[in-house]
This record gives C-alpha cells, structure tokens and sequence, in this order.
C-alpha cells in the first residue's frame, strides 16, 4: 500500500473498535480490533504491509521523528528541532512521576534495554538516522521474531492463510530471537538524585519525590507473577493496607507517589513505593521507617480472611470483561504477553484458577506471607531509590543547553549543508501537500453499517418504595451493583465539593468504625466506588440530569454484603476524621496537577467552554482547571488554618443529608439466577435508605461571561483549544455538529496541525453533555498558530464537498456509537441512556441522521453555529510563552 500514512488513513476507512501502536522495552505491539468480517480482512492486510514492508520515506521520518529547520524561512535565522515524536516525548517528560519512572528504570537496569526510554528520550531523538532505523526494521522486524495473536468468532484457519500470503510467503526462516539477556543482580543497592524543573520559588517547598524499587523474579512464570502482585495487593491496595496507610499518613510527605505497585511490562517484575511532596531532608528517615514496617510485616501473622480477600480481588480482575477501556479480546492478549514473549505458558496466564487455587493453598501456611516479604524485598539487594528535587533554574538549563547545541550546529555548518536544509523541509512541505490515492487502501461502505441496534431490556422491581432495575447478562460470575441518587439542588459552593465528597464517600470511616476498619471491612467484599456525572438534557441546553453513583462489583457469593455495602458508603459514612479528610485532599491534588501533562487538552477545552453553557461550567467545576485550581486553594488553605478542614467536613455533610433526602434507584447486572438473588439482598439492605424523598431539582446556573485564559504550568509542550455553544443531542443539527467534527479533523485540522506544526495530536469534537463544539490540540509546540487554524479550517471547509472524505467522517461517527461493549457494560449503557431520553428509537433516529447528512448540511450547520460565534479561547502552556499570551489577549492563570 504505497501511501505515506496508511494507519490514519485506514483510522477513518474502517469501522474499528481500536487501533494503535504500542512502544515497550523490549518490543512493539500494533493491535487493531473491529466486529465487521470484512473490515478485519482489510485491517489485517494494512497491519501486515505497514509492519513488515513500510516505505520509511526520509520526508516522513523527518515529519513523524525529527528533522533540523530554521526558525524563519532565511538560512540566517536561529536553528530550531521539529518533529512529531520529539513534541510528544518533551510533553510526555514534563510529568516529574515519568522522570521518576525513567530514572528508575534505568538505575535498576544499568545492562538491559529496559535501561533506556523506550519513547525516546528527547534529547536522544536528534541521535537517530533514517539509515539506523532502516537497519533496526530490517534486524528485528521479521517474521521469525514476531508473535501473532487473534481473538474472536472469525475463522482463524482464514486468519493464517492472510499471514501466509500478505507476509510469511516473504520471508525466509530466521533462527528465533534470543530475549534481552536478564539483569544480573545488584550485591548492594544504589542511590539516584536528580531534579526536575519548575517555574517559581513556590514549587520548592515540599516539592522533591522519592521512590525505591525492588527487582524480582521473572514475569513469564505465572506462580511468581501472582506472587508478587499477591504482596502488592496486600501491601498497596487500600487505606488500610499496612503500607499504603504509612505512605498516607506519614508528616514527612503529602502522598503515595502514583508509581506504587508493581511493573509486569518487561520481562523481569518491579516492585515500587514512594511519595510525593517530600523534602530532601526526611528522604533518610522516609527509608528508615519504610524498612522497619517491611521488617514488622515480615514477622507478623496475617489474618487469613485479609488474604483471602486479597486472592478474591485477583479472581474479580480476573473475571472481569471490562477493565483497562480495551476490548476484551485485547486484554486477553495482554494478559497472555509475558508467557508468550518470555517463554512462559500462554495459557496460564488466560486462566489462572489453577494458579490461583496453588496461592490459596501457600497462604494456608502462616510463614509464607512474611517469608515473600523477606525474600523479595528485605533481603533483597536489588534495590534503588531515586529521589527527584525540584529546581527552578532547570527549564533554563536545558533550554539553553539545546539552543546551544544547535548554535554549535549552526556554525559548523557550511552554505551546503543550510542550502540542504532548505531543501529538505520544502520537499517535506511537498509531500505534506500532495494528495494521496486513498483507493489503495481496503475500505468499508456505508452500506455495511449496520442500520439497527441491539436492545437490552430492565426488569424493574420494587424495593423499599423505590426502584431496582434487572439486567440479566452474562457477566463470567461478576455481579454489578449500582446506587442511583437523582442529585439535589446544591449551591455553587456544594457544586465544587461535590468531587472531593465522592473520593471521600469510600475512604473514610462508617459509623462506629474508624477509616481503617471500615477500609479493611470493605476490601474482603470488592471493588466499591463513588462519582457524580451529569449531562445536559436531550431537549434543553439548561437543564442538566446529575446524578450521584455508588458501585459495587464483586463475586456472585458475596452478594449480601455487596447490597450491604452499596447503601452503607452513603448513609453511615463519618465526616469527623480531620487527618485523613486531609491526606485524601493531599493525595487528590497530586492527582490533579500530575494528570496535566496527559489530559491538557481536554482541561484546555474545559477552560474554554466553561462560560458557554451550565453543563460546560459544571465540566469545568468538577474535572476541568477551576477543579483543579479549587483543590490546590483547598489543601493550601487546610494546611494553613486547622478551621478549614472542620468547615469542609461540615459541607461534605450538608451534601450527604441532601442526598439522603433525594430521589434514588439501583442497577443490578448479573447472570439471571444471580441478578434475582441479589434483589432479595437488596430488599433487605435497602431498608436503611429514606422513603420520603423530597428534594428541591437539580439546576445549574448559566455561566458568566469571563476573559480568555491561558492557564500556566510546568510543561513543554502547550495544548490549545477555543469552543462555540452548539446544542442538545436531540436537536436537529446535533448530528451534523457531530460529522463535522470529524470532517475538519481529519480533513485540515490533522494535516496541518500534527503533520505540518508537529502537534502529536489535534482535532474537533461535538460534546452533547456541554451542548458545545470544541477544537484541540495536544503536545503542540505552537500556541497563536494553532489557535489561527482552528479558525482557517472554517474557510477551508467551504472548499471542500468530498464525498470520500464525507463517507470517512459519517464512518468516524458511527465508531464512536458503536463502541465495543462488554455485555454488563452494555447493560449499564442501556439504563443511563433510558433515563436521560436516548431511548432506542431516539438512537435509531440520531444514527439514520447520521448517515445519511450530506456536504451541504455540515457546511450550513458551520455557518450557523461556528462563523457568527467569535469562540472561546484557552491554552494549557508554560510560562516562558509569557509574551505571546499577552499578545492573544489571555489572562494568565498558574495551577
């Protein structure tokens, strides 16, 4: 397939429920899965040329990796680095947690691959030619070294007959690959320092994270793999667990480092803890107290009801269809991956009630916790610990450092060589723009989208004079239960607390019970969890459905305390535990500030939406910068004045009451003997909830006009977005707004903001929950530019009546409806979508409209939402782009 972008081309061609490239250690995976036949074939086929015979065009490394150009079109400008993949590793880099991460890697694997950044390190990016990768493709890229792994109802004996003649016929036989040799082991261990960089003063204080890791034993043995994530489990997992309660609770830092646990990636497992928020100075004390509670645990019995709650959480995550947002097949694939990549037993790792039942039994033995927590971590010399400090001269460091490595290129260069330069971004500009013959890829039609949808259909059945809705599906053994509460009327305040008060619904104590037992209790039954979620109505812009969830899932047995614990979370929970009302709010901004790097753009598209519409404000209060800039106010002001925490914990009770007094229902998801059984739980748990459910509506108010905003912080890359008001899904145009979307990204927005500017990623999208239209860009290495596209794409569009490209935009759309679903998931779908009024004749309705709209219909639904509207503006960005943010007219916001 000679085309020069075969993976997005076929991205908009198909009906996938997946696709992507994955990088690790010590090998790539290119995993791609659809539920259409033909769509399979044609995916496979594009898969197996891309992988094993890729043109690897100089013009494409130079755009994809990096390339040398001058700032300004004149040879006499200053030299600047682009490239695709060098955007995304400095963006990927500016989270101190990945630093952390990658030095940790590389110190506990000071001889294996795994000691190098598998991404890239961004200053190593410019090391690397088109002729070393040319070489790396042709030593390792060959069928002999590749693992072929497939999923589904297909006929595989068809699967094997495309490997044979699209690919194996190629090739001749190679003697297997060898694997990496494995890390020989440290006789004592090691200590790293480094730092990281950040923009003021005020990021010092507390600012250095530490972590240790332990290197174990090999991922390919399933025993050893259940093993070591068996003490991570039982050290790791909740408040509770007796090392994850000291890293929360210790005065010597603000919370667990993100990296806790254990790395089964690579071909050797990691254990990891640490903590964030720490100073140099109590790094000593930090591992002193660490050591000595591993050494506590070693010599202590465990209660055996702790362990077998422990081994029944690895059953459920066993079971589960739904987990990691991957289709199933998929993660059996992952899961399969050590014992295939490692010369382990594949299969073992699928299934692993064998292995399993053989942990059931060695916990029997009342030594053998204690004896792995001595053999893999205390007496274990393999160990490192990195600490990372912040400084606030390191950006300039660095960026000095490049710019003085390209003015060293610069002048060593002679009037050839910048001539050459030249020559080589024109050439690329030239093949940005030529066009391609789309018709050389394989492609599904419009006619082979399926026109109805599958139906999933309730029981209801009283309890406790309200409601419980029964969907019998498969679900491997797994029950699923869910509190519905119709949220209330809360005031702005209660509306911005409303996030914290679900992080602490499940982490904190019940009744008589302290935090601890209550979290001890809790782990033996499953996995329980608390959010708010709420979505702007399919007829009124300004009236939202909001509603609070409590979820449980578990094993079909522990069904009666499952119903117990579903209504308990909510009614008997304890506001009155000032400390770790504190070190959750601690551990929640961490979360916030550290997730920036990976999810700026949709942050930057909250910013900007955020005065468009109530459901856009309540975005931004409860996910986008005003949450996160509210829990930073929040832990400074707790910090400062012991009152501040008493009075959060009175709100966070005022929300509860409230909530006791609303309207609520339950979601029962079960196999059908299961699901009745667990309502006759139900029936009995649910006396404990209040019958007279008055309660004044929820409503949000719409939002006040505000300024534009970048919103500063420590990264180095910048994510840019401007939003419109569109309208509710169920208005007319709501389906055009959708398909247009995807017709200016794919189109123009993907072309000229990630192939020309270098962005890793860009785009458009319809948000029916804030009733907005929004344009994004991700890792960009420009901010005014990017931000003059979204606006150009708009006249561009006028231009543009292609009906390929209108088929590939519908086709887009119809993936997004379509999103592979695990039964449960399906079901749970279902009754949300029931209850806010996308019942399936609403569905059916929006899809047809879909595919059906035409070039014209877009174009006049643009000129009526987008060209009238001027947009609203935000940026994600640091702050040495002071100067151009001033000249956008955007007020700077730190985070």
């Amino acid at each position: 397939y000679p085309v020069r972008d075969p993976f997005f081309m076929m991205l908009r061609r198909s009906l996938n429920t997946f696709m992507n490239a994955f990088t690790s250690g010590d090998n790539t995976a290119y995993p791609f899965a659809t539920q259409n036949r033909k769509d399979f074939s044609n995916l496979l086929a594009v898969y197996l040329d891309a992988v094993f015979f890729p043109i690897l065009d100089p013009r494409d490394f130079s755009q994809e990796g990096w390339r040398l150009d001058f700032v300004s079109p004149d040879s006499e400008s200053e030299l600047i680095f682009k490239g695709v993949v060098y955007n995304e590793m400095k963006g990927a880099m500016s989270a101190p947690s990945m630093q952390v991460w990658q030095r940790m890697q590389s110190a506990i694997f000071p001889n294996t691959v795994y000691h190098f950044n598998s991404g890239g390190a961004p200053e190593s990016i410019p090391d690397l030619s088109l002729q070393q990768l040319r070489d790396f493709h042709a030593k390792h890229y060959h069928p002999s070294h590749a693992i072929f792994m497939t999923y589904g109802n297909f006929v595989v004996d068809e699967h094997h007959e495309q490997f044979e003649s699209l690919a194996l016929c190629e090739f001749t036989r190679r003697p297997k690959q060898s694997h990496c040799a494995l890390q020989p082991r440290f006789t004592s261990p090691i200590v790293v320092e480094d730092s990281y960089a950040v923009r003021d003063s005020s990021a010092l204080e507390r600012g250095t994270h530490v972590a240790w890791a332990w290197l174990l034993g090999r991922s390919a043995d399933v025993d050893t793999f259940l093993e070591a994530h068996l003490i991570n489990t039982l050290l790791l997992d909740h408040g509770a667990s007796p090392l994850r309660h000291y890293l929360e609770t210790t005065d010597l830092a603000d919370a667990p480092s993100e990296l806790c646990g254990v790395d089964d990636s690579g071909q050797e497992l990691v254990f990891c803890c640490g903590v964030e928020g720490t100073d140099v100075q109590h790094i000593g004390q930090l591992q002193e107290e660490i050591l000595e509670l591993l050494y506590e645990l070693s010599s202590q019995v465990f209660d055996h009801q702790i362990l077998v709650g422990v081994l029944d959480s690895m059953e459920i995550a066993q079971r589960d269809f739904g987990g990691g947002g991957y289709p199933y097949g998929l993660q059996l694939m992952g899961r399969a991956l050590p014992g295939s990549l490692y010369d382990g037993d594949p299969v073992a790792f699928i299934d692993i009630e064998c292995a399993l039942e053989r942990l059931r039994r060695r916990i029997e033995e009342p030594s053998y916790i204690g004896g792995c927590i001595s053999d893999l971590l205390l007496n274990n010399p393999h160990r490192v610990r990195v600490t990372l400090r912040p400084d606030e001269h390191k950006f300039e460091r660095d960026n000095d450092m490049e710019r003085t490595v390209l003015a060293e290129r610069l002048t060593q260069m002679s009037e050839d060589q910048r001539r050459a330069i030249r020559a080589a971004s024109a050439a690329l500009e030239k093949r940005q723009d030529e066009s391609q013959d789309a018709d050389l890829l394989p492609k599904v039609n419009l006619t082979d989208v399926p026109r109805y949808l599958p139906e999933v259909n309730a029981t209801q059945v009283e309890i406790a004079d309200s409601i419980a809705y029964q969907y019998c599906v498969a679900t491997n053994g797994l029950l699923y239960l869910q509190l519905v509460v119709e949220l209330p009327a809360l005031d702005d305040l209660e509306l911005a607390q409303l996030p914290l008060f679900c992080e602490y619904l499940t982490e904190l104590g019940s009744g008589s019970e302290d935090y601890f037992r209550t979290q001890a209790r809790r782990a033996l039954v499953g996995n329980i969890g608390a959010y708010a979620v709420a979505s702007t109505s399919v007829d009124k812009i300004d009236l939202l459905n909001g509603r609070l969830v409590i979820t449980v899932k578990g094993l079909e047995r522990k069904r009666d305390d499952m119903a117990q614990n579903l209504f308990d979370v909510i009614k008997n929970v304890r506001f009155d535990e000032s400390d770790r009302l504190e070190n959750i709010l601690a551990h929640v901004r961490v979360d916030a500030e550290s997730s920036i790097p990976d999810r700026g753009h949709y942050i930057a598209m909250q910013g900007a939406a955020r005065v468009l519409s109530p459901g856009a404000r309540l975005d931004d209060l409860w996910e986008g910068p005003s949450y996160i800039r509210y829990v930073q106010d929040l832990a400074r002001s707790c910090r400062d004045s012991p009152s501040a925490i008493k009075t959060l914990a009175r709100g966070c009770d005022r929300i509860r009451n409230k909530l006791l007094s609303a309207p609520w229902s339950v979601l029962v998801v079960a196999e059908e003997g299961a699901a009745n059984k667990a309502v006759k739980s139900l029936q009995t748990s649910a006396r404990m909830m209040s019958r007279n459910c008055r309660s004044q509506p929820f409503r949000v108010r719409q939002p006040e006009p505000d300024i534009d905003c970048a919103w500063v912080t420590n990264t180095q890359v910048n994510f840019c977005a401007k939003a419109y008001p569109a309208v509710a899904e169920g208005h007319r145009d709501a389906a055009g707004l959708s398909v247009l979307a995807k017709f200016l990204q794919d189109g123009f927005l993907h072309p000229v903001i990630r192939e020309k500017g270098g962005a890793y990623g860009a785009g458009a999208q319809y948000d029916p929950d804030s009733a907005t239209f929004r344009f994004f860009s991700y890792r960009d290495p420009r901010l005014a530019d990017t931000l003059s596209d979204f606006d150009r794409s708009l006249d561009w569009l006028g231009t543009s009546n292609d009906s390929r490209r209108l088929e590939e935009s519908i086709l887009g759309v119809i993936r997004h409806l379509d999103v592979a679903r695990t039964p449960a998931d399906t079901a749970i779908n279902a009754f949300y979508d029931n209850a806010d009024g996308r019942t399936q004749e609403f569905r059916l309705r929006y899809r047809e409209a879909v595919l059906t709209m035409t070039f014209e219909e877009i174009n006049i639904i643009a000129q009526k939402y987008l060209h009238p509207h001027p947009g609203c503006t935000a940026v994600v960005t640091n702050a040495s782009n002071e100067g151009e943010v001033d000249r956008l007219n955007l007020r700077q916001v730190k985070f």
